[in-house]
């Protein structure tokens, strides 16, 4: 850290609020490594501090200006940069005004006044006379008396120089302004948005429901991008996110709904449109990635237009919400398509962390499975030829895409097993839930390939160790973590009996291997003979038996070949027979062979009781008795 600075908020008018300041950073001119602040009390007191790092301004010196709120009961909170040195201040109740933090030669100078609505956006060139001679300007909020401010972004450049589209989202319109630095703002249309939205809904769906929106952001294409909350669809009163996507055809015609999207993911608390509990929708460098941020989770999307359909959820425990977010850059977005969109969070109890959407790779898989991007502007879907990609989202209107539910669900239990179990650190929760009434098989052969795949150690999420008997470990904790995971989300009746055992049977196995690899360590490591050989010759037998080959016979079986523990264990037995026969012959041989026959059964006796008292101790977790099974 290279310095803390403590910097003198605005005091507000009322000595009663203690609303926290709307805060901004601001790049200083040509000088990286310095920056400003910008700060304004929830009742209009602006400050703002040229340069904090060193000490040409310092903190104690800086510039202050009074907005002068039209209405004294109305609230600052929002501050946006719709350019670079210009903010755009929001209130509550809609009223907006521009911050200009430099005069037309670039020096330091702290201006603020509120946008005007002309009625020449509307009439033509007769009312923008006459607002240059004084009449038709009038200053106004962008929200109804009835209605309130929810979001507002800051768009593309125009034909103007200097100048920036404005959306403005209230609970019931969208309006856009065109804000410049060299020029008087211009304000454009005002739309209904919600009406606009529930007519599309109904369109899709066949049937009306009730919208709510919940924040806006900008492409790098130009449409506007709308969270929005479908209430109706869901059973039981639960509401749906969707992301509605606008276009327009010319910059002061207002837009056209050309795709709506409902989210499979569905919040459990009641959302808002202020406050912690409203969700937030960020689009890093204007694309095609998103994210929708909620107080305890992420949702990481793509663009439908972009040419897929994208939806991943991460979760974070209720201890460790999202206070706050940050993405980069800022106006205006760079020209080339970003191969990755990342979003800063700030965690309660984590701190900062980092989520990343690899778009290149996304559009790459798309395109490898074979992607039919045909779709009618107004149809808002991307067809998928393949359901080598399953779609992750629903489409409103249409029935959802062959997907693989085996798949989901083996994501989400490696998820828990790999990063959950053995981390008390890690912020994310992780949950699954299954919608099948009784057994479902789905998640039965999710569960089995995850399992297995660590038995054979072919898993990609472990961790190859030189000392195998840490390893060999590690498989045991993860195969058991498996059912532990079903267990804690409450779905271990969705297993059948026969898959908890075959699951049981996948721990077993690696119980014994541990052991034996233990024992053979622990007894044999530094001694020579037929007795001390047993097991490493008749693993290596065993492989050769099966057409394998190795330096190193028990350490290869271990590692890849613990599954068949127990051919091992009945191929010992059926040729240690001939192995006494043939250390017989002589005196020392006949001790030898009496020392084999020991070893042979410890050797089987430490196998099985290894497995025996694993299944004892865990047969609640699997929900079956300690009786013997079949495997």
């Amino acid at each position: 850290m290279g310095g803390v600075y403590r910097l003198a908020m605005p005091d507000p008018d009322d000595a009663t609020d203690f609303a926290a300041p709307l805060v901004a950073l601001v790049s200083v001119g040509d000088i990286q490594s310095d920056v400003g602040v910008l700060a304004c009390s929830a009742t209009g007191q602006l400050r703002f501090w040229d340069r904090v790092a060193f000490g040409l301004g310092g903190t104690d010196r800086f510039h202050s200006r009074d907005l002068d709120l039209p209405d004294a009961s109305d609230r600052c909170v929002q501050i946006s940069e719709s350019f670079a040195g210009l903010f755009v201040v929001a209130t509550a109740k809609g009223y907006l005004f521009q911050v200009s933090l430099q005069d037309a030669q670039g020096n330091i100078e702290l201006t603020a006044h509120c946008l005007s609505r002309s009625a020449g956006a509307r009439t033509g060139m007769l009312s923008r006379m006459s607002s240059l001679l004084g009449g038709s300007q009038i200053v106004a909020a962008a929200a109804d008396a009835s209605d309130a401010l929810v979001s507002m972004a800051g768009g593309g450049r125009t034909e103007i120089r200097h100048s920036r589209e404005l959306y403005v989202l209230t609970r019931q319109r969208l309006a856009k302004w065109v804000v410049s630095r060299a020029h008087p703002e211009r304000f454009m249309y005002s739309m209904d948005i919600v009406t606009a939205l529930a007519q599309a809904a109904a369109q899709r769906l066949g049937m009306d429901v009730d919208v709510g929106v919940y924040d806006i952001a900008t492409t790098r294409s130009g449409d506007v991008c709308v969270l929005a909350g479908l209430q109706g669809l869901q059973s039981g009163g639960r509401e749906q996110l969707a992301v509605c996507i606008l276009r327009s055809s010319r910059v002061s015609t207002e837009p056209d709904v050309v795709g709506l999207w409902s989210l499979r993911y569905a919040p459990d608390a009641e959302l808002s449109q202020s406050g912690p509990s409203c969700p937030r929708l960020v689009l890093p460098e204007g694309g095609p990635g998103m994210f929708v941020v909620l107080r305890t989770a992420v949702i990481g999307l793509m663009v439908p237009t972009a040419g897929a359909l994208f939806e991943e959820v991460i979760s974070f425990r209720a201890e460790d919400s999202i206070l706050g977010i940050s993405t980069a850059p800022r106006f205006p977005y760079v020209q080339h398509e970003s191969s990755e969109s990342n979003l800063v969070l700030m965690c309660a109890g984590t701190g900062v962390l980092q989520v990343c959407i690899e778009v290149g790779k996304i559009i790459g898989a798309v395109a490898s499975a074979g992607v039919d991007t045909g779709a009618d502007a107004d149809d808002g879907e991307i067809r998928t030829n393949s359901a080598a990609w399953p779609s992750l989202g629903t489409r409103i209107g249409k029935a959802p895409r062959a997907s693989s539910p085996e798949r989901e669900y083996q994501t989400q239990i490696e998820q828990a097993v790999f990063f959950r179990f053995g981390n008390d650190h890690n912020p994310l929760l992780f949950t699954i839930k299954s919608q099948a009434t009784g057994v479902d098989p789905a998640l039965e052969t999710a569960a089995l390939r995850v399992s297995q795949s660590i038995l054979d150690n072919t898993s990609h999420f472990i961790v190859d160790r030189l000392d195998l008997g840490s390893h060999l470990n590690e498989r045991l904790r993860r195969t058991r973590a498996v059912m532990q995971f079903i267990a804690d989300s409450g779905l271990a009746s969705k297993i059948s009996r026969e898959t908890r055992v075959q699951l049981c049977a996948h721990s077993e196995k690696l119980a014994a291997a541990v052991a034996l690899w233990t024992y053979q360590n622990d007894v044999w490591a530094a001694k020579r003979g037929a007795a001390a050989q047993l097991l490493d010759n008749l693993v290596a037998s065993f492989l050769e038996s099966a057409g394998l080959q190795t330096r190193d016979s028990l350490r290869m079986f271990f590692r890849q070949h613990v599954a068949a523990i127990g051919d091992v264990l009945v191929f010992m037995q059926r040729n240690l027979a001939a192995l006494r026969r043939a250390l017989d012959d002589s005196e020392s041989g006949r001790r030898d062979s009496q020392l084999v026959s020991y070893e042979a059964n410890r050797v089987v006796v430490g196998a099985l009781q290894a497995a025996f008292v694993y299944r004892f101790q865990n047969a609640t977790l699997y929900d079956i008795d300690g009786s013997s099974e079949s495997n």
